[in-house]
């Protein structure tokens, strides 16, 4: 039997991987430094240095029934780097050949989800069906796979819903699954809504909060049939600035005042916690590129304007009118909103996100790249650039929160904190007017191109 290929992958892989399989709690007396990966994909390995011992250990994963990676091994621990990866990649080579009997835990109770088993041939989403089956999309399958073994149905309709009619929408929860996992949070799937309840585990303490999801769908007459789009034209300023003041904001209220009426925070588990809505815009594809600025001025029902001295204005919005449509505007003034701490957006917000996010990973089975494109300020001058960049390269560097807006309700009861979701770009009013906050330049918008 030809010896077992042991390679060192990136931290980015072992995350897509594993990461759901460790306590983030372990995260802050320890620090991971390499990370391995058997050719077959059966055993994981990583070593880590204990920060208050400085020494070093190496962990050992392997798939259990559910094929989630588990913790099976550890090498003893050693002051010496050198010798703890050499004790690691040895037990590795010794634990491979049982490797599928190692990772049984014995508790491995609940079916795995399969997003990808056709349930409905009928009404099958032609969007699922490319990522299913289209070469160019292998590296979104492939990563999301790994994600559905830990992904916990507590509506028990996901994948009929994921293959159909809320493909979209589906893709928004996974994306918020794998950025609050990123962000060391902790799930609690003891409630069927809302629909993400959670913990931040900050050291040693936690922060409970909670998320609802939704998103902008295409519009549709009081018969469910399709109504046509308006045309956007972003060249002409004039036309383009009504949609961001008047056609946007209507269609963002739909979805945010339903989620209002719910009044989650009445549910026991929600009561006295930070809960934040988490909206995308998914009425076409880009849609989100188009449409982020209109949000934060439904929410805070104003606009912020340079008048021709080169001072800024505050502009009071009343409400937003699209044909008979006219909704009010100051969505965190409304009745009850002060319960809702913020609300959460991100453009990077569809597959194209977890299509780069496999393909820099190397979840890829077909060799295609991905030209992107962002437009994100010049923090020197603040005019917007546009940045390309094509992937993979080794170079290439993105989170899953990378995109990710929070609007801060000026008025909440229980707001929330800032430090859950560093990366994010924080929107806050002071002093009457709109400010960001951010530790890296905010991704304004955010296209892909398979090539």
């Amino acid at each position: 039997m030809a010896p077992i290929i042991i390679n060192p992958i990136s931290y980015s892989r072992f995350n897509a991987l594993a990461t759901y399989a460790r306590n983030p709690r372990v995260k802050y007396h320890s620090n991971e430094l390499e990370w391995f990966e058997t050719s077959d994909g059966k055993v994981l390995g990583t070593i880590l240095i204990d920060t208050i011992d400085n020494d070093y250990v190496g962990v050992i994963f392997s798939r259990d029934l559910n094929k989630k990676y588990r913790f099976i091994d550890m090498t003893k621990f050693d002051v010496n780097r050198i010798k703890t990866k050499r004790s690691l990649l040895n037990k590795i080579r010794e634990l491979h050949p049982l490797a599928d009997e190692q990772g049984v835990q014995g508790d491995e109770s609940n079916e795995t989800m399969d997003f990808f088993i056709t349930l409905d041939k009928k009404n099958i989403n032609p969007d699922f069906m490319s990522v299913k089956n289209s070469p160019e999309y292998s590296a979104a399958k492939n990563i999301i796979e790994p994600l559905m073994r830990w992904y916990a149905d507590i509506d028990g309709n996901f994948v009929e819903q994921f293959q159909t009619t809320g493909f979209n929408q589906r893709i928004w929860e996974v994306l918020l699954y794998c950025i609050f996992t990123e962000n060391d949070c902790v799930f609690d799937t003891s409630f069927n809504a809302p629909d993400f309840n959670l913990s931040y585990i900050n050291g040693f303490n936690s922060i409970p909060f909670s998320i609802e999801a939704t998103t902008v769908n295409k519009p549709v007459d009081r018969n469910g049939q399709p109504m046509p789009m308006p045309e956007v034209n972003r060249e002409n300023i004039d036309e383009y600035n009504n949609l961001l003041v008047n056609y946007f904001p209507t269609r963002y209220s739909g979805p945010l005042l339903a989620k209002l009426k719910k009044k989650y925070w009445e549910q026991e588990h929600v009561s006295g916690k930070p809960f934040a809505i988490a909206i995308a815009d998914c009425q076409f594809k880009g849609a989100g590129n188009v449409s982020h600025d209109a949000l934060p001025l439904y929410l805070y029902g104003f606009q912020q304007k340079v008048n021709s001295k080169g001072v800024e204005e505050r502009e009071r919005i009343g409400c937003h009118i699209w044909g008979t449509k006219e909704v009010p505007s100051g969505f965190f003034e409304f009745e009850g909103a002060e319960n809702i701490s913020a609300i959460l957006f991100s453009p990077s917000s569809d597959i194209d996100k977890f299509n780069r996010m496999g393909l820099k990973d190397g979840f890829n089975d077909s060799k295609y790249k991905i030209r992107r494109t962002v437009k994100s300020p010049n923090v020197h001058t603040w005019d917007l650039e546009l940045i390309t960049k094509i992937i993979p390269t080794k170079k290439y560097v993105e989170t899953w929160d990378e995109g990710l807006v929070v609007y801060h309700n000026p008025n909440a009861l229980h707001p929330f904190p800032i430090n859950i979701l560093k990366n994010a770009t924080h929107y806050h009013v002071v002093d009457g007017r709109l400010i960001m906050e951010f530790d890296r330049p905010p991704v304004i918008e955010d296209t892909s191109e398979i090539i």
